[in-house]
């Protein structure tokens, strides 16, 4: 291997509405097309990771949304470059979301999440709001 891979500092959002957590599949064309994420994007120079969310929520999904507390953040190696991926809540929206990064869209139960096949960076994510469901 020549050189190291680049670091890219990503955001993306956890967004509840009524116990059910809002995902989004990447659409055809796009990197990681056909897998699950939670929404948000790549961090820009000089930005902070809450502006970050706020920008990309509203440029894909067109939603205005106030960004909450970190939920988690985990490091991704794929082949050519590694990702840093911090998840924040999201505290308030409005708007319905729209498709324009992604193909479909679901509001799933915490339960449900891991009928979607997810991007790998996203599953830590994935695997730690399985720790939020309400006890039966």
């Amino acid at each position: 291997m020549n050189g190291m891979k680049p670091l890219i500092k990503v955001t993306a959002a956890i967004i509840c509405h009524e116990d059910r957590i809002l995902c989004a599949r990447k659409a055809p064309g796009r990197s990681l097309a056909g897998l699950w994420e939670f929404p948000g994007g790549k961090i820009e120079t000089g930005e902070t990771p809450e502006a970050c969310l706020a920008r990309e929520l509203s440029e894909e999904l067109l939603m205005d949304a106030r960004i909450g507390s970190l939920f988690a953040v985990n490091q991704h190696e794929y082949e050519d470059k590694i990702v840093e991926l911090a998840a924040y809540w999201v505290v308030d929206f409005d708007g319905t979301p729209a498709l324009t990064d992604h193909d479909q869209i679901q509001w799933l139960t915490a339960a449900e999440l891991t009928d979607l096949t997810w991007a790998p960076a996203d599953i830590p994510f994935v695997d730690k709001l399985q720790q939020f469901k309400s006890p039966s």
